[in-house]
């Protein structure tokens, strides 16, 4: 009897052991079935879940920060995504003297509000992805509209786009990798040809100071909408006076200065938001320098070469001095404090001011949103 019972322990640990073999190769072969960029996104995840990232290696934020995704949010689940993002700017990050710059809180309802009124007819395109946060914002509040965001930086574009993966949105959130003076007069290339791109909303999160260039970019190919809507972000801080310039004191748009809060920084900023009630089109080549090809916006004046016919030296100086706190905000260190960019902000205040651009409406408080549970973290992150 006791070898008959042996004997039966062993077929069932066989039959377990084929199982658990046929489960494998059942798994194998459904991984091999995959999409290439499914495969990729697994073998990324296993990977960085299984790393430990030191806080001065290259990039270690951003990438600490998508294992903070990956392990607390819930695949699929794009409003899980969005608030394992902000736990991790205002929670992890808090007391470090780091800052993850995302449009979040105020900056996010004026944001998603803003897309949701945008006209039907015509795609979101964001400059700057950075991790994917907005973009993902911008996919929940308006679902039905397709959402291309450009990015210089490849490693915030692989980011960005394992967020979406990850959130369930990369089919109809894309990002584009390259400068945006390059990518505005090829990106029609990639929606069919000419004609057949339109954007109804942009919203510029990347270098202040490009605003303008690129906004010149897009009347200039005809992708604008009529009647499109602009949100430009931290356009006070560090600061974007010659779009502010352009936007509030130039006849093709109806602008609002919105004062808001930055997400998770003791810190004033402003959002703009405006309506281009000019013509979307523009084929201006005198805003054109033809020596960089046709389509190239000009860069504008050099640093300390003041044009003797410019109507407004002290925004241009201002220019000039906000790309420098970008330079030391992103550079090794990250060596602006919270009360240096609170002590830069009132000096853009105050030279905007000096040519009327003033805040001309307060941000409301984000109200209650649902909030979905996160499962508990499976690893520090």
């Amino acid at each position: 009897e006791e070898e008959e019972e042996e004997e039966e322990e062993e077929k069932e640990v066989e039959k377990r052991e084929d199982a658990g073999a046929g489960n494998a190769a059942a798994a194998r072969q459904s991984t091999q079935q995959m999409p290439a960029s499914q495969r990729d996104f697994l073998k990324m995840k296993q990977s960085l879940l299984s790393r430990n990232i030191p806080g001065n290696a290259p990039y270690s934020k951003e990438l600490r920060l998508l294992k903070h995704v990956l392990t607390r949010g819930v695949q699929n689940n794009p409003a899980s995504v969005v608030q394992a993002i902000e736990h991790y700017g205002n929670q992890v990050l808090a007391g470090t003297g780091r800052w993850l710059k995302v449009a979040g809180d105020e900056k996010a309802e004026i944001l998603t509000t803003c897309m949701g009124a945008s006209k039907v007819g015509g795609g979101i395109l964001e400059i700057g992805a950075y991790v994917g946060y907005s973009s993902t914002r911008m996919a929940i509040a308006v679902p039905e509209i397709p959402i291309c965001s450009l990015e210089v930086d490849p490693v915030h574009v692989i980011i960005s786009r394992n967020v979406h993966m990850f959130g369930g949105i990369d089919n109809r959130a894309s990002v584009w990798t390259g400068h945006s003076k390059d990518l505005i007069p090829r990106i029609e290339g990639r929606y069919g040809g000419p004609g057949e791109l339109h954007f109804s909303a942009v919203f510029f999160d990347q270098k202040g100071s490009l605003y303008e260039r690129d906004m010149d970019a897009l009347q200039y190919q005809g992708i604008l909408n009529p009647g499109a809507i602009i949100i430009a972000d931290n356009v006070l801080k560090p600061g974007a006076p010659l779009f502010l310039r352009r936007i509030v004191l130039g006849d093709n748009f109806d602008s609002q200065i919105l004062n808001v809060t930055e997400f998770a920084m003791p810190a004033e900023d402003w959002m703009s938001a405006s309506i281009l009630t000019g013509k979307p089109n523009i084929k201006d080549p005198e805003r054109f320098d033809g020596s960089q090809g046709p389509l190239r916006a000009r860069e504008g004046p050099l640093p300390g070469d003041i044009p003797p016919d410019e109507p407004h030296p002290e925004l241009l100086q201002l220019h000039w001095e906000a790309d420098r706190m970008r330079e030391r905000a992103t550079g090794p260190g990250r060596s602006v404090t919270f009360e240096e960019w609170a002590e830069f902000a009132a000096k853009m205040k105050k030279g905007c001011g000096a040519y009327k651009i003033r805040v001309t409406a307060v941000a409301p408080k984000p109200g209650p949103r649902r909030v979905v549970p996160l499962p508990r973290s499976r690893s520090r992150s």
